[in-house]
């Protein structure tokens, strides 16, 4: 399945080089199997993931049927979040701080830390990127707190299972 979606990927873009396409994969039905091969494709190339619920079972949704439409934003945002923790030492380094305090954190927080020792400002210019990619969220007024991609992508940029 996966060798297949590569050939497609491939085939397409070559067809379609003139066009800006927009990739995206739904993992409704089929085996138990082929959903799973179909979002771990994905992730590959960071196409974003959907899964549609079925209208018998969410019949206050059935009204508006893009409700039952969820993103699956894990496919699209593990890989880069990795790869990003394996390229910012100082983002990786304010990941971690947050995680051993394990409770939210202002910057003026992280900045003071003896463990990290930078300007609010240059705090905020790691944070910022950590934010925009889903890693960590703000939860206040310049406080922040992991979220479980950031933490799963932290881990895997460690090597940790």
């Amino acid at each position: 399945m996966m060798k297949e979606f590569d050939a497609m990927v491939k085939e397409v873009s070559v067809e379609f080089k003139a066009y800006e396409i927009e990739w995206h994969v739904g993992i409704t039905g089929g085996t138990n199997m082929m959903p799973v091969a179909m979002a771990l494709s994905a992730s590959t190339y960071s196409f974003p993931v959907y899964y549609a619920q079925e209208s018998r079972h969410n019949a206050e949704l059935a009204d508006t049927p893009a409700n039952l439409v969820l993103e699956l934003p894990l496919f699209t945002q593990l890989g880069p979040g990795v790869q990003f923790f394996s390229k910012s030492r100082a983002a990786s380094k304010i990941f971690a701080l947050m995680l051993e305090e394990n409770r939210p954190l202002t910057l003026q927080e992280i900045a003071m830390d003896d463990r990290i020792k930078r300007s609010k400002k240059s705090i905020y210019s790691h944070t910022k990127p950590l934010e925009e990619k889903g890693l960590i969220r703000k939860i206040g007024v310049g406080t922040f707190e992991p979220t479980t991609i950031g933490r799963l992508a932290y881990d895997r940029s460690r090597g940790i299972e």
